[in-house]
């Protein structure tokens, strides 16, 4: 993974990667989002509903993922999820 070809893909020679004609990107969540966004029906239409849906593309360690320790979950900034 450390290789030129890969680390001109992904700076720090990690996994993953994706590749589409010239776009080369390597975080997962805008891999996830950028599929998601290219193919129909894989994130809603409605916008209000899309925003809800978009944490769901982000990897588990981000902040706006990980489950509250409380009894109900909470969205950033302690207001109740959306569910």
């Amino acid at each position: 993974m450390k290789e030129p070809a890969h680390l001109a893909l992904h700076p720090f020679g990690q996994i993953p990667t994706y590749e589409e004609g010239d776009l080369a990107l390597f975080e997962t969540g805008s891999i996830v989002f950028h599929i998601a966004e290219r193919h129909a029906g894989l994130l809603p239409d409605d916008a209000n509903t899309r925003a809800r849906a978009t944490p769901g593309c982000l990897p588990r360690s981000t902040p706006w993922s990980r489950p509250s320790l409380n009894s109900e979950p909470q969205a950033p900034g302690g207001r109740q999820a959306l569910e």
